[in-house]
Order: structure tokens, then C-alpha cells, then sequence
């Protein structure tokens, strides 16, 4: 981009229309010659997604774990174990996420917390693409994945 664009100046009626036709041919050229970003797939954006709430996971669990830890609860040890065992599952799982991402050669990157919703981007094939996740979605799939967790802890299926 050079110093001219964006200024405003180029794109006014005070250029005149020989130019400004050479001008947008050239940025039509430029264009052209960029590669396309690829169609990301399920499985990449799922990866992505899973890097973002398995820590979200783990810290929820941890903080329960805490509260239940200062509790005066007769099966207080049970509760620790309990989550003691799914902090050990979602980290196994986040380990092979992370292991995914590297060989992949993606980075993710938090944004911005903004209102409801926390924006992310991350880097895959030299491209930035940009991804947000609501709240009540974090909440709703955080809640569905720990019943998951608890339930394959205990060798139950959900169906």
C-alpha cells in the first residue's frame, strides 16, 4: 500500500477517468495475483475450537476442585478425586490438540473480549483467519463436554 492510498485523494472525482481506470486495472492485477486462502476444513476448525475450550475446561474444573477442596464435605476426598481424574483426561486431550496444531503449523491467538463474545485468530498456511465464540455457546458446549467426560470417567454412555 503506498502513501496515496487511503488518503482519500485518489478515489475522488479529482482524478480523472483515464487514471483512475489504469488505476483500479492495477489493483484488479494485484488481486489476481494473490493466492486465494484455502477452504478450511471441519476437522482443522474443530482443532482450533478444542485449543480454545479444553483450557477453559481445565480451569473450571481446577476452580471447582478448589471450592470443593476448602469444603467441609464428608466424600470431599471423592469430589478431588473425581476431578482430579477429569483435569487428567482434558489435559491428555489438550496435549493432543496441541500436539495437532503444532504439526499443522497453526497459531492461535486470543483478540478481543468483546461484550458476549471472545474473538480469536489464528495462523494456518501464511493465511490470518479470524473466528468468535458467544458466551452462552463456551457455556452450553463446556457443559456437554464435561457430561462427556464424567461420563466416560465412569464408563457410562450417554445417549
Amino acid at each position: 500500500m503506498s502513501i496515496l492510498e487511503g488518503n482519500g485523494r485518489w478515489t475522488t472525482k479529482f482524478m480523472s477517468p483515464e487514471h483512475k481506470e489504469q488505476y483500479l486495472e492495477q489493483q484488479d492485477d494485484q488481486l489476481q495475483l494473490q493466492p486465494k486462502p484455502q477452504a478450511l476444513s471441519q476437522h482443522i476448525m474443530g482443532t482450533v475450537r478444542d485449543s480454545v475450550l479444553l483450557p477453559m475446561m481445565m480451569s473450571i474444573i481446577e476452580k471447582n476442585r478448589q471450592e470443593i477442596d476448602r469444603s467441609s464435605y464428608s466424600l470431599k476426598g471423592l469430589y478431588t478425586a473425581s476431578a482430579d481424574a477429569l483435569l487428567d483426561f482434558v489435559h491428555a486431550d489438550l496435549v493432543k490438540v496441541k500436539k495437532e496444531l503444532r504439526e499443522l503449523h497453526i497459531k492461535v491467538i486470543e483478540d478481543d473480549r468483546i461484550d458476549d463474545a471472545i474473538h480469536y485468530r489464528f495462523i494456518y498456511k501464511g493465511y490470518e483467519h479470524k473466528f468468535a465464540l458467544m458466551r452462552f455457546v463456551v457455556r452450553s458446549e463446556i457443559s456437554v463436554r464435561l457430561g462427556r467426560y464424567i461420563a466416560s470417567l465412569f464408563k457410562r454412555e450417554i445417549v
